[in-house]
């Protein structure tokens, strides 16, 4: 934001990429409450199998909700920015930017908890790590307007999403994780 500050059009640019933030935050409130449930659910599946079909359907299933979302905040566009004011007007393909990235990220909480459970917690570091060289890229080699800043984020959840599906669908099973082992010796302790 402070790039944006500075930038020609300065407050304005920064002002509509903060509200194209908190429509991303709005729209990403199902992903969030998904991700929060994926990683206790996840390990304590024992069942490698299981517990990556499982990431991949809470995956799906924020997506799909989001893309639902995103489609109708796109759909009531013109409403929308008519309740923010006229000076927003010109920052429609930024906002409209912003819920797309929204889209793009929301599969991304589910499976980054699934290499978290199976226990490739690296892989998952470097998802992030990639990510936010992805965005600070995009958006060096972009206008730095709120339209270049939103672009920058859209790309960063775009291109990591690649290395994060093909290491989740890589993964190879470990023992259960600690979680589930932990379960399981102390329901085997109980007495009947």
């Amino acid at each position: 934001l402070a790039t944006l500050f500075r930038s020609e059009g300065g407050a304005a640019e920064a002002g509509a990429f903060g509200v194209g933030l908190q429509l991303f935050a709005a729209l990403s409130l199902v992903p969030t409450i998904v991700t929060q449930y994926t990683l206790p659910t996840l390990s304590t599946m024992a069942d490698h199998r299981r517990r990556k079909r499982t990431a991949l359907a809470f995956s799906g299933v924020s997506f799909a909700v989001t893309v639902c979302a995103a489609g109708l905040v796109l759909l009531a566009g013109n409403p929308l920015l008519a309740l923010l004011g006229e000076d927003y007007r010109p920052f429609a393909p930024a906002f409209a930017l912003m819920v797309l990235a929204a889209a793009a990220s929301a599969p991304h909480g589910a499976l980054s908890n699934y290499l978290l459970a199976s226990e490739h917690h690296w892989q998952r570091v470097a998802v992030r790590y990639f990510w936010g060289a992805c965005v600070l890229g995009a958006f060096w080699l972009a206008p730095r307007d709120a339209v270049g800043a939103a672009l920058a984020y859209l790309l960063g959840w775009v291109l990591a999403f690649a290395p994060l599906f093909a290491m989740a669908i890589r993964v190879r099973p470990h023992p259960a994780p600690p979680i589930a082992s932990a379960l399981s010796a102390r329901q085997m302790k109980r007495p009947s």
